[in-house]
């Protein structure tokens, strides 16, 4: 289900045969046919999805309680995107695979996996084309995400059903979402099995990537059977 402009996202019908889903769309969507779409699908066992500027997910209202596997774009440089996970996490309680894809604000189409659901392979999808020019260097302040906006909006039984999780494109050496996100799933996940997170990087920001991982192996973690595994791709 791609589309690019708004024409209410209608599904019809309940697909109770449906099994999996891969869902991209406009930052504009958000009319009740779009999130009543959803109730039509709600049967699904995987889900992809592409988040924007938006929080796309608020106001669905259906439980999806067949969903066990997620594989999401996010960008964790707005705060909307967030939320947009925290959503999912509320209407899919038994979800146990989590699979982020990290974007960076400048998307490009053609990079983007057409079946992700189906691939083997690690998520490279990267974003669609956005109009908006954001600096990766500097975050605005409306944007930043602390321990305390996480804790408000994702609580621990959001993620008591977590078992795998992995990100992937972690890449901007002075991002902190990412690592504030990534220490506060460690901390709340109490079922989680493994976390697997691929460190983009330069030939200089090796030093970086240690820190960073350090700093992950050392944070609280709720599970006491977690395996926490790292890979770095030098880019460049």
């Amino acid at each position: 289900m791609e589309m690019g402009d708004d024409n209410g996202c209608r599904i019809p019908m309940p697909l109770p045969m449906l099994e999996e889903a891969t869902i991209s769309f406009d930052r504009l969507f958000g009319t009740q046919d779009f999130l009543d779409a959803f109730q039509n699908i709600s049967t699904v066992n995987k889900l992809c999805f592409i988040s924007f500027n938006i929080n796309m997910l608020e106001g669905i209202t259906c439980k999806f309680e067949n969903l066990r596997e997620a594989r999401l774009t996010i960008d964790f440089g707005q705060r909307s995107n967030v939320l947009s996970l925290a959503s999912l996490l509320k209407f899919a309680p038994h979800i146990e695979h989590l699979c982020i894809s990290i974007a960076y604000s400048e998307w490009d189409e053609d990079e983007i996996d057409e079946d992700p659901l189906n691939s083997e392979d690690e998520i490279d999808e990267d974003p669609l084309n956005s109009e908006d020019e954001v600096d990766e260097d500097s975050l605005s302040s409306e944007d930043e995400i602390y321990e305390d906006f996480l804790n408000s909006e994702i609580s621990s039984y959001l993620f008591a059903s977590l078992k795998y999780v992995s990100l992937t494109e972690v890449k901007v050496k002075d991002n902190s979402n990412q690592m504030c996100f990534m220490r506060h799933l460690l901390s709340k996940a109490r079922s989680l099995q493994t976390f697997d997170v691929t460190f983009v990087c330069d030939d200089e920001s090796n030093e970086w990537y240690g820190n960073a991982w350090g700093e992950l192996m050392e944070c609280q973690k709720a599970s006491l059977q977690v395996v926490l595994t790292s890979k770095l791709i030098i880019d460049g």
